[in-house]
């Protein structure tokens, strides 16, 4: 129910969009009865969740059987370039360097901790992305200004 309610939400902007698709630790069972999920909880999100393709990312599919790991893999989907699907978890291992000194403030206090460690990791990254889109021939200013 709140995978179901993350996704909608994350549809929100998305969801006209002819091609969709989700890459989970898990999509492998999580897609099943999806429809019927959204049919009864978002009737308006039907038509996306129907549309859209599912994957499991590279580094978790070994856990997976053989069959599952082949046909939720994300190498031989068209449409979805050459990802990995892990992107989200690269920061964890920094971030869980934040936990003995987060652990011992209020609640306030650590949300803008990790809100600052989260907003400094992420500018880091679109600034390493222009640093590599410079080398294929992709301006910084042409890919920000793309960014919605």
């Amino acid at each position: 129910m709140y995978t179901d309610f993350a996704l909608r939400q994350a549809l929100d902007r998305y969801r006209d969009y002819p091609s969709l698709a989700l890459c989970y630790d898990i999509a492998c069972q999580y897609w099943k009865n999806i429809g019927a999920r959204f049919k009864l909880s978002f009737p308006d999100f039907v038509d996306a969740v129907s549309r859209m393709r599912y994957f499991v990312p590279k580094l978790h599919a070994y856990g997976h059987t053989d069959s599952c790991r082949y046909q939720y893999a994300l190498d031989f989907a068209t449409g979805v370039g050459r990802t990995h699907g892990e992107r989200i978890e690269s920061s964890w291992a920094e971030a869980n360097l934040s936990g003995p000194s987060t652990s011992e403030m209020n609640a306030g206090h650590r949300r803008d901790v990790l809100a600052a460690y989260y907003n400094f990791w992420n500018f880091n990254q679109l600034v390493l992305l222009g640093e590599v889109s410079v080398g294929v021939g992709i301006s910084t200013n042409q890919f920000c200004s793309s960014v919605p």
